[in-house]
This record gives C-alpha cells, sequence and structure tokens, in this order.
C-alpha cells in the first residue's frame, strides 16, 4: 500500500495528461492539484510500524518537524509521544513509529521514508536538508508560510514529485541534472531568482511549474523531455527568444506570458491546447495555430496580446482568432483595440 501511495502522484498526473481525448487533455491542471490532496489524504493514513528506519532519516524528519514549526502544524499526528506541545522542544514518538507519523510514507519494508505530503499544513520557517531520505519519491509542502533556500535534491535519485508552491521561497532553483525519475517538479508563486537549469535529460519529466517567481535568463532548451507535457514559466522576468518548443512535441500547455521575451513566435508543438504568450516583447508574423488549441468556452483561452506582432492579415488568423476568443485576434481587449495599444505598460 504504501508504494502504491507513494506514487499516486506519478500515476494519476500522467493519467491526466495522456492526450487521448481533447476533453480529458483540457482538465489537466485540475487534476494535477486535485491529485496533491489526494496523496495527502492517502499518505496521512496511519500505519502499523514493524521496522524503524535509519537513524539519519529519523533525525532528519525531527529536523523538518523543528525547522517548520511543527508543534503549530494543522495536523501533527503520531510525531510526538502523546499530544505534540504547541511551541518549544517536543518528545518524538518512539524509534520504529516513524512511519505512521502524519504525511510520512515507508517503503514495503517499513525500512525507508519514500513520501512526505505535508501540503496546506501550516508550516512555517526553512526547509531542513532533505539529503538523508536517500530512497524518498514524492515531497510535497506546498500552500505553507516557508521561505529561505530550496534544499538540494541532485542526491535523491528517486525524486519523482518536488512541489512546494505557494511560498516564499528565494534564491536559485536547485540543480535537477540527473534526476531521471523526476516527473512533476512544481514551486510556482515564490520569490526564486536566477536562471531555470537545464531540463535537458530529464526523461521522465512531464510537468515543470515554475510561474510567478522572479526568475531571469532565457527558456531553456525544451529537447530530451519527450514526454514533457506542460511547461509553465509565466509571470517572471525571462528574456530573448522562446527558442524552439516544437521540440516538445507531446506539449500541452505552454505558459510564458508576462515576462520580457522577444523576437517571432516559432513554430508550435502540434498537440498544444493552450499557448499563452501575452505580455513580452513578441513581433512579427504569427505562426500556423496548432489544431488543437482550445477556444475560450472550453479551457483558459491562448494569448498573444499585448505585443508588437504583424497585423497584417494571414492565412493563420482564423486559428488564433478561434484559441483567443478575438475576432481578429489582435483586437484586444476590445475590437477597437491593436495588439499593441497596451505598450504604454513598459513593452515599447
Amino acid at each position: 500500500m504504501m508504494e502504491r501511495s507513494a506514487s499516486v502522484s506519478r500515476q494519476a498526473h500522467g493519467a491526466a495528461a495522456t492526450p487521448r481525448r481533447r476533453a480529458h487533455a483540457g482538465r489537466f491542471s485540475t487534476a494535477v492539484k486535485t491529485v496533491v490532496g489526494i496523496a495527502a489524504l492517502l499518505l496521512a493514513l496511519p500505519l502499523a510500524a514493524s521496522a524503524a528506519v535509519p537513524a539519519a532519516e529519523r533525525q532528519a524528519l525531527t529536523n523538518l518537524y523543528t525547522s517548520t514549526g511543527g508543534g503549530a502544524w494543522t495536523v501533527n499526528t503520531n510525531w510526538c509521544s502523546g499530544a505534540c506541545p504547541p511551541s518549544g522542544a517536543a518528545t518524538f514518538n518512539a524509534a520504529g513509529s516513524e512511519c505512521s507519523w502524519y504525511g510520512i510514507a515507508c517503503d514495503a519494508a517499513q525500512a525507508h521514508v519514500i513520501a512526505i505530503a505535508l501540503p496546506a499544513n501550516n508550516l512555517a520557517g526553512t526547509l531542513p536538508p532533505l539529503t538523508a531520505f536517500g530512497s524518498l519519491e514524492y515531497f510535497s509542502v506546498a500552500s505553507n508560510r516557508l521561505g529561505g533556500a530550496l534544499p538540494a535534491l541532485a542526491s535523491l535519485t528517486h525524486l519523482q514529485a518536488f512541489h512546494a508552491g505557494d511560498n516564499a521561497f528565494t534564491g536559485a532553483l536547485p540543480i535537477l541534472s540527473g534526476l531521471t525519475g523526476l516527473g512533476d517538479f512544481a514551486v510556482p508563486r515564490n520569490q526564486l531568482s536566477g536562471a531555470i537549469p537545464s531540463l535537458s535529460g530529464l526523461v521522465a519529466l512531464y510537468r515543470f511549474d515554475v510561474a510567478g517567481n522572479r526568475l531571469t535568463g532565457s527558456v531553456p532548451a525544451l529537447t530530451g523531455i519527450a514526454g514533457l507535457r506542460e511547461f509553465d514559466a509565466s509571470d517572471n522576468q525571462l528574456s530573448g527568444t522562446i527558442g524552439t518548443p516544437s521540440a516538445a512535441a507531446a506539449l500541452l500547455r505552454l505558459g510564458l506570458e508576462r515576462n520580457s521575451l522577444s523576437g517571432t513566435i516559432p513554430v508550435l508543438p502540434p498537440n498544444l491546447y493552450s499557448a499563452q504568450l501575452g505580455f513580452n516583447r513578441l513581433s512579427g508574423a504569427v505562426p500556423a495555430a496548432p489544431a488543437t488549441l482550445y477556444t475560450p468556452a472550453a479551457f483558459a483561452s491562448s494569448t498573444l496580446c499585448p505585443n508588437p506582432l504583424t497585423f497584417s492579415a494571414s492565412a493563420n488568423d482564423a486559428g488564433w482568432n478561434a484559441a483567443t476568443g478575438f475576432s481578429p485576434w489582435w483586437a484586444t481587449p476590445f475590437a477597437s483595440n491593436r495588439c499593441d495599444d497596451l505598450q504604454a505598460d513598459g513593452f515599447e
């Protein structure tokens, strides 16, 4: 059961992201959020303890409790001997009980921690190192009140999902190279800065979400990630060109709104259902709109404006008219406007 619980995020996200039918793909982002809650529920179920995890893993768990204000967590069942005190030092439950602590899941032998699921649980403070969890597959502390730097992940070679969105983390993104099992990396709406690291070689990656941070530099190459379904780096400070997103042929959603990207819009992946490219400095003629792009009534619309694009009529207009919900697409947000009418907000 524990192995199934730990992999529920990967399995369910993968199902949601498979473009079997257009209607299913349109619910991808909603499914992503729902699965986090399901995983947390499964991992929270207390289990009978039959073995003790290594001392280093137990210490890492107690460090996590201490550095994130465990006494004030919304739920901290089984972490303490008796009720956890609201503040101050805690007396942790006996060795061998770790796999029954709220939000902790272990492998079938109850010998190693493989999942830590503590989203929306009133964690506050900073995260300690996670290097002791050599078998860790799933980690979520999304929607808490955490700050400081994200922990190093390079040594967590079994990691499949890492969720830390909706906090106040600062500093750079962790190095992800070598994490060939990582499928889901989501750290949106923090205060992270610096460049997006190379994603090439992350062969299992299907979702990469860093929206709503302070990231700079260029859009990374999306090569060598055949299964990538969602890439969202909206609401950052990225510059340069978009590159060649068509290299990610399976991509369903491309989010690059509200950056400082320039150059022309390249050929887009053939299965894309949402291309959010507005509020940049993109120029030139629009490329052909993938036939799979959703209309606003079916899902979140694609965006092209504001951008100083070429507005002369072309054979590509009809597809973008449908995808953006405006006809012509450059009449945004009012019929009398042009796509670059909002350039006064620093886009000229």
